[in-house]
């Protein structure tokens, strides 16, 4: 998958930390394609079938077959706002979170397992806050990971470990989702062999690594630093992720770097510094051993493992929100702002060639929250053009596949 935040494991390559659709004809014609409808989306590993979610008043998650359209089953039993979606990892059941972040209304704190071929819920792992934000399996589809917040201030953000099979709580662990200094939304998240917790702490002004099995602290980034009674210092961390084996982490920082640390040890092992302004989003190229970062400096950058300069640039006329890379490394699409002579801004996504930086395709989008993903064969991309519509690109020409639009509820 994509994550303005890459929630759900390898195959969701998303766009955006808090990704906000599609529709193929044959498809429902009250689908809409917006905030709060089809905002979450995720390929099965064979790339023939499409996880959505959709519906903030009607909250939904469908499984379509995208060769024809059809609409093969519908998950219904949320009460709020569905923030998280992924497939198990034998793809026999789909798991959801969702939770209302408001004082009114359903919370429905939960993450819920459904079984694909039935639609049944087989699991509801209820938090007792407001939302859940985040939900993962384990490689190894034994444990579910959760993130719930509290709005109220009194509980606090907690990952909580979950024996998949019995539904029994493991372990819960004090975090911090929102990172104040970096002004981003990060969820605590799973090693790929399961041993490790990746998270916040403090604000956004630690980064911690914990025992997935235990709960303990193995080591810890920053510190919390205050003056009297003033905010904590403007230093944090974001843009959370572990490498392909699980070996290294790296963090988005205050100081405008990406810094990258070794799991077993907490020791730096590298600091890509250039950028000028806050780094908006950053990722391992897992295909390629790189790391592609992006800043509201106008610039993305593209770094090899271990050199202290960037490997290439791609310069836009604005601020970069956010980025996706293609499972094979060798496209990239941005999303990015300027401002019109009225001062709204106007969003762009550009699709570019990341072998020579040439640029493939520019469009106009709704915002930064729209979808933007590409297939997991990185032969298509997908990214909405409207508000009502989603457009299908070739991700190594970037021209127009197909435009698939639907009329609203």
């Amino acid at each position: 998958m994509f994550s303005l935040a890459r929630y759900c494991g390898p195959v969701m390559v998303m766009l955006a930390i808090c990704p906000w659709g599609f529709a193929e004809p044959g498809f429902p014609e009250n689908v809409y394609l917006n905030r709060g409808f089809f905002h979450l989306a995720e390929f099965s590993k064979d790339g023939t079938l499409l996880l959505t979610a959709s519906g903030s008043s009607k909250p939904v998650a469908q499984l379509w077959k995208l060769e024809t359209g059809e609409l093969m089953q519908q998950f219904k039993g949320h009460e709020a706002m569905i923030h998280s979606i992924c497939f198990s990892p034998d793809e026999l059941h789909v798991l959801t979170a969702a939770g209302n972040p408001g004082v009114v209304g359903p919370h429905d704190a939960s993450a819920r397992a459904w079984d694909v071929a039935t639609g049944e819920e087989k699991i509801a792992l209820k938090t007792g806050r407001n939302l859940v934000a985040y939900a993962q399996y384990s490689a190894d589809g034994e444990k579910i990971l959760t993130v719930s917040r509290d709005f109220t201030g009194s509980r606090g953000d907690v990952a909580t470990i979950w024996n998949a099979e019995t539904q029994q709580r493991l372990i819960d662990v004090n975090i911090s989702v929102y990172s104040r200094t970096m002004r981003m939304n990060e969820p605590a998240r799973l090693s790929p062999d399961g041993a490790f917790l990746l998270g916040l702490d403090s604000d956004g002004v630690q980064l911690k690594l914990w025992n997935a099995m235990t709960g303990d602290v193995l080591w810890t980034v920053g510190g919390v630093a205050r003056k009297g009674k003033e905010d904590i210092e403007a230093r944090g961390f974001g843009a959370l992720q572990f490498n392909r084996d699980g070996t290294q982490v790296l963090a988005a920082c205050s100081d405008h770097t990406v810094k990258i640390w070794e799991v077993q040890t907490g020791r730096l092992r590298q600091v890509l510094a250039g950028h000028e302004k806050k780094i908006s989003s950053a990722q391992f190229v897992f295909a390629m051993d790189k790391v592609v970062t992006a800043s509201e400096d106008g610039t993305c950058r593209l770094w090899e493992l271990g050199a202290e300069r960037p490997q290439r640039h791609f310069l836009h006329q604005g601020p970069v929100a956010g980025l996706a890379m293609s499972k094979d490394g060798k496209r990239m699409a941005t999303t990015w702002r300027k401002k019109r002579d009225d001062g709204a801004n106007e969003w762009y996504m550009t699709q570019w060639d990341t072998d020579n930086g040439v640029q493939l395709k520019q469009l106009s989008v709704p915002s930064f929250r729209g979808l933007v993903m590409y297939s997991p064969d990185s032969e298509k991309a997908i990214t909405n053009r409207k508000a009502t519509g989603t457009i299908i690109l070739d991700a190594k020409t970037g021209s127009n596949i197909r435009t698939l639009s639907s009329e609203k509820e």
